[in-house]
């Protein structure tokens, strides 16, 4: 955690263990009896976790755990999502959560597919309230995924892995406008150095060095 004095308050965040993701942590004024949550907590919505990214709904409920004892009936908590909260309002939000846990869990250990538990409605206490934002079936997926056990790869598949390229990154370069001879882009990358005109022809289908 790190605490920080701001317009006469200390204002400390405070790092949490996965949860919404793998970098999740609240802020909390501490004058003011302010928290603002960030994503772990989210005002009567089924909330999204971020399981391909290290989320995950237990790290959920200890985060809310966490958070828990530093809220007071004075306390206002702002949410990630959803209109200005209270201690209540995490309350619920805790229920809903453990429900999840306790509900779906015993289902994925007895090797029930994920469309068997969603048909199976086991947050329909819940649906009503919590599922007008995002869908029943989308939030058991979630919860669903994140409790099912997880493949491992071998050694070898995580280390040859090949990277993605996100697609912005491959727009950009596609759109990317022609080097300018002898600039830094258009430098052959092999030794010994070439000239710039050699660089041009024979790296032309290069998205730094294409003819202009």
């Amino acid at each position: 955690s790190a605490t920080f004095h701001l317009n006469g308050d200390d204002v400390t965040t405070i790092h949490l263990p996965p949860a919404h993701t793998d970098g999740d942590s609240f802020v909390r004024f501490i004058k003011a009896n302010v928290i603002h949550t960030g994503d772990v907590f989210a005002a009567y919505r089924y909330p999204f976790i971020d399981v391909e990214s290290g989320g995950s709904i237990k790290g959920v409920l200890r985060a809310i755990d966490r958070m828990l004892p530093l809220i007071d009936d004075n306390t206002k908590v702002i949410p990630g999502h959803g209109g200005l909260s209270s201690k209540k309002d995490v309350l619920a939000y805790r229920k809903m959560v453990s429900t999840a846990i306790s509900k779906i869990e015993p289902m994925v250990k007895s090797g029930r597919t994920l469309q068997q538990v969603i048909d199976a409605k086991p947050l329909r206490e819940f649906d009503e309230e919590w599922g007008k934002f995002r869908k029943p079936e989308a939030f058991v997926e979630i919860v669903y995924n994140g409790l099912a056990p997880r493949k491992k790869q071998s050694k070898e598949a995580r280390i040859f892995k090949p990277r993605r390229r996100s697609r912005r990154l491959r727009r950009a370069r596609k759109n990317a406008p022609a080097a300018l001879p002898g600039s830094r882009a258009c430098r052959p990358r092999i030794s010994p150095p070439i000239s710039t005109v050699a660089c041009r022809e024979s790296r032309s289908g290069s998205p730094f060095c294409r003819r202009a």
